[in-house]
């Protein structure tokens, strides 16, 4: 179930990243925290079972992809925060949208790989 879950979570900051933008989202995002890979459910699962999958090279395009993932979160942020909206709507239309495909496709691949657990 990991790799669903972690699927439909990140999925969703596109639209809880939107929101920000918009000014409609009920919570205060913070780049810092944003930014953490380890935070999240699938950025402790990753890491928790480094030793486990750390011959199989889509664990690791994944575990990079997810942190550049919270990266590109964390500068959408902190470019709405300077109120440089134009940019953190490309950034997340563009280089976020792209990058959240790629995880998409990577934890498919590796859900395939171990079974989804």
């Amino acid at each position: 179930m990991i790799f669903f879950n972690a699927i439909n979570l990140h999925v969703g900051w596109k639209v809880r990243l939107q929101a920000y933008l918009d000014g409609t989202l009920e919570e205060p995002l913070d780049p810092r925290a944003v930014g953490r890979d380890t935070d999240c459910e699938l950025g402790r699962w990753l890491y928790d079972n480094l030793p486990r999958y750390q011959d199989l090279p889509e664990f690791w395009g994944l575990l990079k992809d997810h942190a550049a993932f919270h990266c590109c979160a964390a500068e959408i942020v902190s470019e709405a925060d300077k109120g440089h909206h134009d940019e953190a709507e490309r950034l997340l239309h563009h280089d976020y949208t792209d990058l959240s495909h790629r995880m998409v496709r990577c934890l498919r691949e590796l859900g395939r790989q171990v079974g989804d657990g």
